[in-house]
């Protein structure tokens, strides 16, 4: 049985505000629920297939389905709602002359910096960054979007034009504009940072300066007319394969 108290901590946990104040976090779905199990500590779990769980210690109560869409934040619900405790969170990177890391500069959506950061677990990325301009990776868009992939990567939430700045000499950078070498000719090295823009704004003025290697993702036909520029979540998506090829 669900009480009023569970459906408000359910409902709260989509505001940033309220995740900080209790240090927690929402996830859904038998699925991504037994991904996350193994890593985050785990307050309440909500399910109409108890039996669908991976084993855990976390209190199980199984509901209704017409129970569970009072908690769920999902137009269908998945089965499962879980609350768990969000981890502390490292403040620092660590840099060797082989790290690669992904940073996201400002990238606001949601669904993007989810589908990234899912993007970044399936091509091996060492560590993520994200600027303070992005969006929560704790939001429960964002932790559906990730399928999990908060469970398995390094990421940190800081300053870039600080953690630039401090890079070893000679690490490169590597940003993603609409001008610059074409990623598809150019030597590209599983190491350095690779630095994604916002989808309105591209990478910012302020990181800009310590961009080493600016490379583009070219249209397959330039002398066609087509859209504007790719999806954030897009490019990433071709330019961590290519890293990886």
């Amino acid at each position: 049985m669900i009480s009023k108290h569970h459906i408000s901590l359910c409902r709260s946990l989509a505001r940033k505000q309220q995740r900080d104040e209790l240090g927690l976090f929402l996830a859904e779905g038998p699925k991504l629920v037994g991904e996350l199990l193994p890593k985050f500590e785990p307050v309440l779990i909500w399910t109409t297939t108890p039996e669908a769980l991976h084993p855990t210690t976390a209190e199980v109560c199984r509901v209704s389905p017409a129970e569970l869409a009072r908690l769920s934040h999902l137009t269908t619900p998945h089965q499962t709602v879980a609350v768990f405790r969000c981890p502390k969170q490292a403040t620092s990177l660590s840099i060797t002359p082989t790290s690669f890391i992904l940073a996201l500069d400002g990238v606001q959506d949601p669904g993007n910096v989810g589908t990234i950061l899912r993007l970044a677990d399936w091509f091996g990325v060492q560590q993520v960054v994200l600027s303070p301009g992005c969006a929560d990776p704790y939001s429960p868009k964002v932790v559906q979007a990730s399928m999990g992939a908060i469970a398995h990567l390094n990421f940190v939430q800081t300053s870039l034009p600080t953690l630039l700045r401090s890079l070893p000499a000679g690490f490169p950078v590597w940003g993603t504009f609409l001008e610059g070498s074409n990623i598809y000719r150019t030597k590209l090295h599983r190491c350095g940072v690779v630095l994604l823009g916002s989808e309105g704004n591209g990478i910012s003025a302020e990181c800009e300066p310590f961009v080493t290697h600016r490379i583009v993702i070219p249209p397959f036909d330039a002398a066609r007319p087509t859209c504007e520029s790719l999806n954030v979540a897009t490019a990433a998506a071709v330019t961590l394969s290519e890293f990886s090829r």
